[in-house]
């Protein structure tokens, strides 16, 4: 995900990845997190600059990784 802002003096490059999950009943905060954590280390590691939202099929045990 990237934007460009301009300014009369200058243009910025903004940046940003992100990782999400989708809440469902019965997960805890922890598990929702480690899967929007590992979401956000897949945008990473594919280049960044994008996002992903974890299936809610991953597994804790393969959020955790």
């Amino acid at each position: 995900m990237n934007w460009t802002v301009s300014t009369p003096s200058k243009t910025i490059r903004i940046a940003t990845s992100v990782g999400a999950a989708i809440i469902l009943p019965g997960h805890s905060s922890k598990d929702i997190f480690a899967k929007a954590d590992r979401g956000l280390y897949e945008v990473k590691s594919s280049g960044k600059n994008g996002f992903r939202i974890a299936p809610s099929t991953w597994s804790i045990c393969e959020a955790a990784l």
